[in-house]
């Protein structure tokens, strides 16, 4: 009975009614959307920064991430690699060699990191292909290698050019070699662009007496949400006395902190947005309560009792707040689709910065589930607990006072 009556006290006054019901649906709405957007830009962050040379996992001598020699290698089995890239959400998986050498040209010197790699399998993660601005990219079978534009111009070296490389490898073995130009790669990250030399595998471990030794494999995820479950099968294909998991977190403490950073500026933001949906929805309570003084002031002057009142209104009110946020799951579910797959594209001067640096230049929105469940309960738990003024005014309301002074 209390909630037919409170289902038609809402259709009584449908100008009313309906006004409650936007102020509650535009607040889904507005905080979904806002949210959208923070987790967005944090996942294009994440993606954006792993794409740059990490990966989301690597798998490494546990004692490389603390000294990045390649006396930390490791021997891996040739099921290795397949083992890896056939675990779902997996997106690429390429086998490196990471260390150190000086390169000379002539009279000019430079210390570079090399990187050696199976092209074909970096280009699913660094992309090599599209850095390269001169010569043609090597392969698997090549000789030679490619260095990064920055690099090239201090040099003074160009394509074709034979390149000396110095350095010590395995174990104290002497590293020198000559190896030919065959193209040249410009990179978004400064520091890579300065000192950048690749060259494929089988050479880097002729070159550093590494033989059947890595010193990584980077594994790029389709989503870096799907890290705990691709760690959790990739575990059982690795031996834990030589071998361990490294997560981007460890790699790349300093996107912790800017993830932080976002997170914490987020949180202000839907504070000060909570804030300015809680008193547009409070004004609409206000004026429910005030149009309906003088319904509530005769309600309890013919016996009915304040708290069975406070029950109606209160029913009235979780009925309206559950109708406006399901009204604004749905709109906001239409707009955050189309503009998950219609991304917001940036100015003109924007897109020009976000190029230069290999990012994606727009403005991307998640449509994470997380979401909606968070800011449907959110809204919803505020809608309720400003109940709590009209209620208050029904057990304070003097009926007499009430019938004469209500409208």
């Amino acid at each position: 009975m209390i909630l037919i009556m409170a289902w038609r006290n809402i259709w009584r006054n449908r100008r009313r009614s309906f006004i409650t019901l936007s102020s509650i649906a535009f607040a889904v709405i507005f905080s979904t959307l806002m949210m959208s957007v923070q987790r967005g830009s944090l996942d294009q962050l994440i993606d954006n920064s792993v794409k740059f040379y990490t990966g989301h996992l690597q798998v490494q001598n546990p004692e490389f991430i603390d000294e990045k020699s390649i006396n930390n290698s490791f021997s891996y089995g040739s099921d290795l690699l397949p083992n890896l890239e056939g675990i779902k959400g997996v997106q690429a998986v390429s086998p490196r060699i990471e260390s150190f050498a000086l390169a000379s040209y002539e009279n000019v010197s430079k210390a570079t990191m090399v990187l050696g790699v199976e092209p074909e399998k970096e280009d699913g993660i660094m992309v090599l292909t599209k850095k390269l601005v001169k010569g043609k990219m090597i392969t698997s079978d090549s000789k030679g290698v490619v260095i990064a534009a920055g690099l090239a111009d201090y040099l003074k070296i160009n394509v074709n050019d034979t390149l000396v490389l110095i350095s010590q490898g395995y174990h104290g073995a002497n590293a020198a070699g000559l190896f030919v130009i065959e193209g040249i790669l410009k990179f978004p990250n400064p520091m890579q662009n300065k000192q950048m030399i690749c060259m494929p595998l089988q050479q880097a471990q002729w070159f550093y007496d590494l033989k059947n030794k890595l010193t990584s494999v980077a594994i790029l995820l389709k989503d870096y949400k799907d890290m705990p479950a691709v760690e959790e099968a990739a575990s059982k294909f690795i031996d834990p006395k030589t071998e361990r998991l490294v997560t981007w977190q460890e790699m790349t403490p300093e996107l912790i902190q800017t993830a932080n950073m976002k997170f914490a500026s987020a949180r202000v933001m839907i504070l000060i947005l909570y804030a300015v949906i809680g008193f547009g929805m409070f004004g609409t309570f206000l004026m429910m309560t005030a149009e309906r003084k003088r319904e509530f002031g005769i309600m309890l002057a013919i016996g009915m009792k304040r708290r069975l009142l406070q029950t109606v209104v209160f029913s009235e009110i979780v009925m309206l707040s559950a109708l406006g946020v399901l009204a604004g799951l749905a709109v906001s579910g239409v707009l955050l689709t189309y503009f998950h797959f219609n991304p917001i594209g940036l100015a003109s001067s924007q897109k020009t910065i976000a190029e230069a640096y290999g990012m994606e230049f727009a403005i991307r929105f998640s449509l994470d589930q997380s979401i909606f469940i968070f800011q449907a309960l959110a809204v919803f738990i505020l809608a309720t607990a400003l109940s709590f003024y009209p209620l208050n005014k029904i057990r304070k309301n003097d009926p007499v006072v009430a019938i004469r002074e209500g409208q």
